[in-house]
């Protein structure tokens, strides 16, 4: 994998009132000695993806969603992963690791050496990185946000984790293994991310109600979000992470 920063100026949305000029990110290529990674990846996304049995009796339904979480896990997993690589990079040891799936429902971690928890969420951004960073709803809302933990008033929130990262790929979720194959085009991006005390802080995190058919949440409900430019820029994240272990 290839990791280069980039700056991101907002060329989308010329003369247009927005949150942030510019971001800096992580952008990642895949190399031609990659392909034996890719297909680790694969093979551990596939296993996920079996784990969980959804009793449907007709097997095209059976086929159609085994499809959907197997996208689901590829993209979760690659995404684990790349974090993970860039961390144990950026502070040139290896002190994050990866954590066995026991819940494929609950979003993969990473631990860090100090015991310190990461929850890694990822998006598929059809119409480009640009966009998702810079343009809005009709509602004033960004498309993207730092995802949290679940949030109820009836039940306790939802293990918290110590930092949040954000992945965007940018590709529809439908194409993302025909997209990982396509080693020329493929690209993905660490935007950034939070802290829990960022995720407690009231004048930073917002309540959204989020769906699986709409958001990367297993279950619709209330979500503790950031918006991303509220948010910690990549590389303040990892300075935070290793100033903190």
């Amino acid at each position: 994998m290839k990791f280069v920063k980039v700056k991101l100026k907002n060329e989308y949305a010329r003369g247009l009132k927005v949150d942030k000029k510019e971001y800096t990110v992580i952008k990642i290529k895949l190399e031609q000695n990659d392909k034996e990674l890719v297909e680790k990846i694969k093979r551990y996304a596939a296993d996920l993806a079996r784990k969980v049995n959804t009793g449907a009796a007709n097997g095209t339904i059976a086929d159609r969603e085994y499809s959907i979480r197997y996208k689901d896990a590829l993209s979760g997993v690659l995404a684990e992963y790349a974090c993970r690589t860039a961390i144990n990079g950026y502070v040139k040891r290896k002190c994050a690791f990866a954590t066995e799936c026991s819940d494929v429902k609950r979003q993969i971690d990473i631990l860090l050496e100090n015991k310190k928890t990461i929850e890694v969420r990822s998006s598929c951004m059809r119409n480009g990185i640009l966009f998702s960073m810079f343009n809005k709803k009709s509602n004033g809302d960004q498309y993207f946000d730092i995802l949290g933990p679940y949030h109820a008033d009836y039940k306790p929130d939802e293990p918290k984790k110590d930092y949040y990262m954000r992945v965007l790929y940018p590709v529809n979720k439908i194409s993302m293994e025909e997209f990982l194959n396509n080693f020329d085009k493929f690209e993905m991006y660490l935007v950034g991310g939070a802290t829990w005390d960022m995720m407690c802080n009231k004048d930073i995190f917002q309540l959204k109600t989020l769906r699986p058919n709409e958001s990367d949440v297993d279950e619709e409900g209330n979500y503790r979000v950031i918006p991303i430019h509220k948010g910690l820029e990549i590389f303040t994240l990892l300075e935070r992470i290793k100033d903190e272990l």
